[in-house]
């Protein structure tokens, strides 16, 4: 799936989504951003998607391209993304957060996007409640 989106600078950028991956382009093609999700399966069959990555070129943060890009994923699972608690830790499936990415995670979870992963803060039915 392929999305444009206009940057309030008028500027166009296009979105790529498949199951576990988001590419962002500007428009002469170079990439600009990249997200990734993992599907992680739970109990009795059901499935959450973490986001384990998250990135977009300095000149273009601010612009909302993140949350796009992350509400896609979410829509595309119809589910909210389990997003890793910031707690220093680096995790080996690249889901901490540093830098932007502490405000950023907050953003989504505050914006229902997302919601901390299980046994956190949120418990692991409210993700369905899409």
């Amino acid at each position: 799936m392929a999305e444009e989106y206009e940057l309030q600078t008028g500027e166009r950028i296009k979105i790529f989504v498949d199951d576990e991956e988001v590419i962002v382009r500007d428009a002469s093609g170079k990439r600009i951003g990249k997200f990734s999700a993992n599907l992680i399966e739970y109990d009795h069959g059901q499935y959450g998607v973490r986001l384990t990555h998250a990135d977009i070129d300095q000149r273009y943060r601010g612009q909302g391209i993140g949350t796009r890009c992350a509400k896609l994923l979410a829509d595309l699972h119809g589910k909210r993304l389990e997003v890793a608690d910031y707690d220093g830790q680096q995790r080996s499936d690249g889901s901490h957060q540093n830098g932007d990415g502490v405000g950023f995670v907050e953003a989504l979870v505050e914006k229902k996007i997302a919601y901390r992963e299980f046994g956190q803060y949120d418990e692991r039915p409210d993700a369905d409640e899409w």
